[in-house]
This record gives C-alpha cells, structure tokens and sequence, in this order.
C-alpha cells in the first residue's frame, strides 16, 4: 500500500468530520442535523477504518488523523463558522501540533 493512499483517505474523513461538526453546530435541530449528516458519518467511520487498517501503525494513523484534524478544525472555526480566535496562539497551537506529529513520525520511523 503507497503512503500517499491511507494518508490522503485520513485527511479526506477529515473533511468529513468536520463538515459533520459544521452541520450540527448551524442546524436548528438534531433530527434536522441527522437527516443531513448521516452519509458523512458513514463516510467518515469507512475512511477511519481504511486509514487506521492501511497505516504502517496504530501510532501513525492517529497522529496522521489527530494533526490534521486540529489543523482543519482551527481553519474551519475561522473561515467556515466565523468565530473569533486570536490567531498568534492558533498559530502556535498548530506549529506544535506539527512539530508533535512530526516528532512521532520520526519516532514511529526510528
């Protein structure tokens, strides 16, 4: 299995996921929510499971889908739902979230 296919699988239930959070957090209801976001929730749990059965590790898998989902989550919170952060510490936030997942790599690799 080529790296690239688990990986770009994890950050696609990424989107899935948080397409999911941004549904629920702007529907006016739960069953309004549900009727829309089934299919990516389905999606997502069958991206999890690719990703997580594909990886070279447990460990990789979850620093792969951990990263990019606080990556995503931060550009999400911003640009899709307009909430308000201070960008300095999101910043910060994400540059460590990037060194931890690459230090894991590395120690996954070592």
């Amino acid at each position: 299995m080529r790296p690239e296919v688990w990986i770009a699988v994890s950050l696609l239930t990424n989107l899935a996921v948080i397409s999911v959070e941004c549904l629920n957090r702007t529907s006016p209801s739960l069953l309004f929510a549900l009727s829309r976001t089934w299919p990516l929730i389905v999606l997502a749990q069958f991206g999890l499971w690719y990703s997580y059965r594909h990886a070279p590790s447990l460990l990789m898998a979850w620093v792969v889908f951990t990263a990019g989902n606080s990556v995503l989550r931060l550009l999400a919170t911003g640009n899709v739902l307009g909430e308000t952060f201070q960008t300095r510490w999101a910043i910060l936030g994400a540059g460590l979230i990037a060194c931890g997942a690459f230090c894991m790599k590395r120690a996954t690799t070592a």
